[in-house]
């Protein structure tokens, strides 16, 4: 993939729109970005979740931001059907400490190699960016 087209679909992901790519496994991939506002254990009973998970099945991959406890992702895992994983980054921020997580419906994307923070010695970043990749056919990204 050349670097214009995986600059532009890094910034449809980031942004948030949904958008579809070919595989072999099915015709269009389901890719969201969620920043679910304050998403953690103690805020959430399980009918919001029951909900969430709800949103969130209609998708093969969502990156969810603002979660501040890995509890929280285990309760929604629960409610989504046994295919389904996810990836949760370490704690970030300058004050308020969260965390970003990716849930995938492994029937159709696999995680490649290693998620990590990014490096970010200057401090550009009130919380750094949580970086994964993932295959699904032939298409890596």
């Amino acid at each position: 993939m050349s670097f214009r087209k995986s600059f532009i679909f890094v910034l449809i992901f980031v942004f948030g729109f949904a958008t579809s790519v070919f595989s072999d496994n099915k015709s269009e991939l389901i890719l969201a970005s969620w920043n679910i506002r304050i998403l953690s254990n103690n805020s959430r009973n399980s009918e919001e979740l029951q909900y969430i998970s709800n949103i969130i099945k209609r998708y093969d991959l969502i990156a969810i931001q603002e979660v501040r406890d890995e509890e929280v992702i285990k309760r929604i895992m629960n409610m989504l059907p046994p295919t389904w994983a996810y990836i949760i980054s370490d704690q970030v921020g300058r004050g308020v400490k969260e965390r970003y997580a990716y849930i995938y419906n492994t029937e159709f994307v696999r995680k490649l190699g290693i998620s990590y923070l990014l490096d970010d010695p200057g401090d550009a970043f009130i919380r750094e960016p949580f970086i994964a990749n993932f295959i699904s056919g032939n298409f890596d990204f």
